[in-house]
């Protein structure tokens, strides 16, 4: 047994299989698959013999001369991911998901764990780029103003592909680089821009507000949550890897400036939109942003402050994304006026998102947010985009209060209503308890050796 044919291969020929069945019955194959794996990976120990089997699950699939490894370090990453998934599918069932969004999120997520574990490491871009093409149909279910929106995604990741694969052929088999300053340094620049472009770090961050306003808001949200943990993983594991990258100051610099940067205009640029789909891209932005300052605080702080924002950062985006699916039309400020009378438990959901992302005392993100803070030492980077997320929070909520006499109220189905009730409290209790739920995020930053 192999814990790749597990975690990878298997996931993988079943997202294809339901590729073929109708809409629900991919959604709750692929949920409960994803479930299933979660299970696996929170009991099951890689490299020690199975229950009741006896057999080693080995960590290491060989093919063409190339490896793929799945390591027992690995294993809180796929209890993540594997049980994030499960919410998401499963929950899809109750806003009308898009028709492949099951069998497109277990294959990616099989090429995403793939990628982290390719040996030689260089591959890991054609994976990711691989696992970002499948979700082409459900980004653009139809023809019309999305192409745009979907085409400017694609082209600045496919820009990332060269800078990445260029990198790691130049220093495969290279651990560390001593003497050499000038091969060092461009390395550096270009393992930069390659993360940049596929990170959406500002100014290349076009594609958030854009794929939320454009893309169905679920399946958009979906990949907006996985794929930039799934990113700044990948980044990790190059800080991790090569000990003149995690050792120079030139690195901790770039990374701060960057996520500084993105945080800031993400909030600034919230603030003065008028488009709930395009403020929620923004807000996503910011996430990504506040995690990429998180990171450039190692090693003081460590990976252990990016790995406890993981957890109130996903369920902060996925109640946000459920209750926006929920809505239908371009979501502009004028045609969301009166929500909290029309529809009180969707607008309760998306303002408890907006302003725990906020980062409102609490709320989820929250405690994590107020170390992201101190470690900043109150700059002024963080100040722009704490008050613009506020800005935007606070318009969202006179909207939903403003009077519509013509519009007449339409009562949530007891699912939804149920769900969103559930995401809500969750968000309190991880912020009115975040000793309880954090620490058990910091297993996350077990596989990170260096960091």
């Amino acid at each position: 047994m192999n814990a790749v044919l597990l975690w990878v291969l298997l996931p993988a020929a079943i997202g294809g299989f339901s590729l073929f069945l109708p809409r629900r019955l991919s959604l709750w194959l692929s949920g409960g698959v994803a479930v299933l794996l979660a299970l696996a990976a929170l009991f099951v120990r890689i490299g020690q013999p199975l229950p009741f089997v006896g057999l080693p699950l080995d960590d290491t699939l060989f093919f063409f001369g190339r490896s793929i490894v799945v390591q027992e370090a690995a294993r809180p990453w796929l209890v993540f991911w594997f049980a994030g998934l499960t919410l998401w599918l499963l929950t899809a069932l109750a806003w009308g998901s898009e028709r492949f969004l099951g069998s497109t999120a277990l294959i990616s997520l099989s090429l995403w764990i793939a990628a982290l574990g390719v040996q030689p490491f260089v591959y890991a871009a054609i994976f990711i780029f691989l696992s970002v093409l499948l979700w082409l149909p459900v980004l653009l279910p139809a023809w019309g103003q999305a192409t745009r929106a979907v085409q400017r995604f694609y082209t600045l990741q496919l820009l990332a592909v060269p800078f990445l694969l260029f990198v790691g052929w130049m220093l495969a088999g290279v651990e560390s680089l001593p003497g050499q300053g000038a091969l060092a340094q461009r390395a550096g620049v270009l393992l930069a821009l390659g993360f940049a472009f596929l990170l959406g770090v500002f100014p290349f961050h076009t594609w958030y507000p854009a794929l939320m306003e454009f893309a169905p808001v679920g399946g958009a949200g979906l990949l907006l949550t996985f794929f930039p943990t799934v990113a700044l993983h990948m980044s990790a594991l190059f800080l991790d890897r090569y000990a003149w990258l995690h050792e120079s100051p030139q690195t901790v610099a770039y990374l701060l400036l960057a996520g500084r940067m993105t945080f800031a205009a993400a909030g600034l640029l919230a603030a003065l939109d008028s488009n709930l789909k395009r403020i929620w891209g923004y807000t996503l932005m910011a996430a990504t942003g506040s995690m990429v300052i998180a990171l450039g605080h190692f090693p003081q702080q460590g990976i252990g402050l990016l790995a406890t924002m993981l957890l109130p950062y996903a369920l902060t985006s996925w109640l946000g994304t459920f209750a926006l699916a929920h809505l239908s039309g371009e979501m502009h400020f004028r045609d969301v006026q009166d929500l909290a009378r029309r529809k009180p438990w969707v607008a309760a959901g998306i303002l408890v998102a907006f302003f725990s992302f906020g980062g409102l005392p609490l709320l989820a993100i929250f405690p994590t947010r107020q170390v992201l803070w101190q470690a900043e030492s109150g700059s002024i980077w963080m100040l722009v985009g704490q008050m613009g997320l506020w800005a935007a929070s606070l318009r969202t909520l006179n909207v939903f209060l403003m009077e519509k006499p013509a519009a007449e109220g339409e009562p949530s189905p007891w699912g939804t209503r149920l769900l969103l009730g559930f995401g809500i409290s969750l968000n309190f209790l991880v912020g009115l308890f975040p000793r309880v739920f954090l620490p058990l995020m910091g297993f996350l930053s077990g596989i990170f050796e260096h960091l």
